[in-house]
């Protein structure tokens, strides 16, 4: 029973390293255009502005 513990707690490590690099590697690129944001409400529009500027 400690063999098969062990094994899935490898697995588990294992693939949690793999998520974490695939994240990783996946990181955001600049972009040469803007962004362009669609808000349904005032204050949405609001809160893109102040996170993304104008």
């Amino acid at each position: 029973m400690k063999g098969r513990t062990m094994t899935l707690s490898r697995r588990k490590l294992l693939a949690a390293g793999l998520a974490s690099a695939a994240l990783a590697a996946s990181g955001a690129r600049a972009q040469s255009a803007p962004l362009t944001v669609v808000a349904t409400t005032g204050m949405v529009a609001d809160a893109a502005r102040v996170v993304g500027g104008e």
